[in-house]
Parts: C-alpha cells; sequence; structure tokens
C-alpha cells in the first residue's frame, strides 16, 4: 500500500512542496487539507497581487532567527529557488531594486499554475476543511467533521495568524502545546504604526522619505522608501519594515526626514536657495497638508515666512517627529511573529519532537522584511523538504 502524506495547509509553502515531493515520488498519496475555500489565498495577495516571490539579495542577515535560517535555507541562493520554480511553469523575472517577480506579474495565474500541477500530479485535496487534533502514536488526525483520516508522514504549513481577511487565524498553537512544542506567541510585524500625535489632517499624505526609529533618544533602525499617513498612524513599506524592531513594552519615536529619500537628499543651502526664488519654496518640496502642520506647530505664518527662519523650519522637517502609540493588530499585518520554536526543527524542517512530523513556511517562527523575503523562507523551506525527504 503507498505511504500517505497529509499536508496541512493550502499555502505557498504545500502547495510547492507537495508537488515537489509527488514529483519526486510518483507512488505517494499525497493529501492537501485547507480550511478556506481556496489554495493559496495569501498568496494571491502578494506584493500587491503581482506576487513579490523572492527578493533580489541573498542576503539572510534581515531574517529573524536568521541563525536559523543561515543553517536552513542559508544553502540555496535566490537564483537556485528562481530555477526551481521554473519546473513548476513559473518564470520570472527582476524588477530592479524591488525584487524577482512573475513574468505575468499576476498572484494569481501563480496560485493556477500550482493547482494545475497538483491536478496534473493527481493531489487530491479538501477545502473547507479543518484539522482539530493528531495522533503520532496511532498516525491519524481529527477533522472538524469527526472524520479520522490515517497517515505516514504529517506536514504543517498552516502559514501565521496575519491577515485574517484572508483566512489568517490561530487554529492549532494550543494542539501544538499539547504535543510537547513550544509555541512562541504571534505577533503583528510588518504591520502600520500607530503614534500619539493627531494626523488625521495628514491622512493620505505619501511621502518618499528617511524614516528613522529611536527607543529613549538611542538610534535601532533607519531605511529610506515611502511612507504614508493613516488617520492614527503611518504606513507604507519602510514603516512595515520598521514595525519589525518595536517592541510594544518600550517607547520609541519615529524621525521623519522628506528632504532625503532614495532619489533625492536636500541640503539646508539648497533649501535657502529656493527660498530666494520663492517665498512658497517648502510648496516645491512637500505636501500642502504637511507644511501647514508643521508650520503650524511652529508657529510660523506660511505666508510671511523669514529668512532668519529657514534654520528652524530646516531642523523640524527634517526630523518630523510621531511618538509611537502601538502597532497595528495582527490582521492589518503582513506577516505574523512566533510560532514553531526554531531549536524544534531539523534543518531538514523535520520536527525534533515527532518522528514523520514537518513544520514548513510562517508556522515556524522566522519572518523577514519586506519584498519577497518571507515568501523567500516559504518556499526555500518546501525546496529543502522535498530535496532531504527520504522514506
Amino acid at each position: 500500500m503507498a505511504k500517505k502524506v497529509i499536508f496541512i495547509g493550502g499555502g505557498a509553502s504545500n502547495l510547492i512542496a507537495s508537488i515537489l515531493l509527488k514529483k519526486k515520488y510518483p507512488f505517494l498519496d499525497v493529501l492537501l487539507i485547507e480550511k478556506n475555500s481556496q489554495l493559496g489565498r495569501k498568496l494571491k495577495a502578494t506584493g500587491s497581487g503581482r506576487c513579490n516571490i523572492a527578493p533580489i539579495s541573498d542576503d539572510i542577515s534581515l531574517f529573524y532567527n536568521q541563525q536559523f535560517v543561515k543553517d536552513t535555507i542559508g544553502e540555496i541562493p535566490v537564483k537556485n529557488q528562481l530555477e526551481v520554480l521554473k519546473t513548476l511553469g513559473i518564470v520570472t523575472k527582476e524588477i530592479k531594486g524591488v525584487g524577482y517577480y512573475p513574468i505575468s506579474e499576476s498572484a494569481s495565474n501563480v496560485v493556477n499554475l500550482l493547482q494545475n500541477q497538483l491536478d496534473t500530479l493527481g493531489i487530491r485535496y479538501l477545502l473547507n476543511t479543518k484539522v482539530i487534533d493528531y495522533s503520532i502514536k496511532d498516525k491519524y488526525i481529527k477533522l472538524d467533521n469527526n472524520d479520522i483520516l490515517s497517515f505516514d508522514y504529517l506536514i504543517f504549513g498552516i502559514g501565521g495568524s496575519s491577515y485574517s481577511s484572508l483566512g489568517g487565524e490561530d487554529t492549532l498553537s494550543n494542539v501544538f502545546k499539547s504535543h510537547g512544542y513550544k509555541f512562541n506567541p504571534q505577533t503583528p510585524v510588518l504591520t502600520p504604526i500607530k503614534v500619539k500625535e493627531n494626523v488625521h489632517r495628514l491622512f493620505g499624505i505619501r511621502l518618499e522619505c528617511q524614516v528613522t526609529l529611536r527607543e529613549n533618544n538611542k538610534f535601532v533602525y533607519q531605511e529610506k522608501g515611502e511612507a504614508q499617513f493613516r488617520k492614527d498612524g503611518l504606513s507604507g513599506i519602510v514603516i512595515l519594515n520598521i514595525s519589525r524592531f518595536i517592541d510594544e513594552n518600550k517607547k520609541y519615536v519615529l524621525e521623519i526626514n522628506p528632504f532625503i529619500g532614495k532619489t533625492h537628499n536636500l541640503s539646508k543651502e539648497q533649501l535657502k536657495e529656493l527660498y530666494r526664488y520663492n517665498k512658497n519654496f517648502l510648496l516645491s518640496i512637500l505636501p500642502t497638508s504637511l507644511v501647514e502642520y508643521g508650520l503650524s506647530r511652529l508657529d510660523i505664518n506660511k505666508d510671511d515666512i523669514k529668512e532668519n527662519q529657514l534654520d528652524i523650519i530646516y531642523d523640524y522637517f527634517s526630523k518630523i517627529t510621531f511618538n509611537v502609540s502601538k502597532l497595528f493588530p495582527l490582521e492589518y499585518a503582513t506577516v505574523s511573529r512566533g510560532g514553531i520554536d526554531v531549536n524544534q526543527i531539523k534543518d531538514t524542517f523535520e520536527s525534533k519532537i515527532e518522528d514523520n512530523v514537518y513544520f514548513l513556511g510562517e508556522i515556524i517562527d522566522v519572518d523577514g522584511p519586506c519584498g519577497g523575503y518571507s515568501l523567500r523562507f516559504a518556499i526555500s523551506s518546501s525546496i529543502i523538504f522535498a530535496d532531504k525527504f527520504t522514506l
């Protein structure tokens, strides 16, 4: 009788892992179980629907729990990952300074290609089905409809609790704990940041800028990119990346400098030169509502700026300070931090606690910045799993 392999979760890691495993061992009986009504629901939203499938850089120092990442996917360069994806019909291109995307720039197309592979290979899948427990001793899983399914190998690639609108939720942490796993609490990362100041009037502003995070005046992190004002905080890729460094038990400030960005660097002397050409010089650089916001805080008349006020103006706008209140919750986060502790997983992604049990992707306590890093980990973990898997 064929060995039975059950994949729990229908996200990127399990879709790719199940396909690669079935290609390696065609005689295996492979079943994929997904609690949502469709496969790859989060994957379809990746890269705003364009599917930022991998970062340009092989740098793993940006990952949380980077030593585990180095010991596992560190052996697979991004280019090697892209070659594997090509064998699945996913052909990619590089968008300079951003990352790798499928040529179609369609995440939905990627999911359709993977689902076609499942169908071609005869990989069965159940939708709208939750696993509520499992037994290693008796080798069965129990479903929410009380069905019992037997297995020989069990792979969890259920993702994290981020994006509840796309089906992200904590469904098995208590089950894992009952099986002896250390399951680190899931918290939001790559999420907007709420601030204490009233920024409602700045809602909708997008700035290419430099953002610095400080904790008690101590430098924590800095990045250039686009920040976007929400009604009660800040978002944008640079802000999401900064959220990874915030411990909500500590006090932080965000310093925003719109005079410096990826494409520009305006000095104080250049600002003064603009003033000599045009007394409304700030409107040449900054959105009107931000100018009004800042000048009102400086108690400077926007229609009557004096030359002796330029130093004050430059110093303020080059370090607009906002006090961090808290992170937006998990339902707003792109990914979650937490999950199965990395010390309980082998470099083959097999559990150190239970035989023939594996963990892939976001359910492991690993995360990376925006730009395809978390998806790179999910896909590379699948490649390593399939490559090192032996019967």
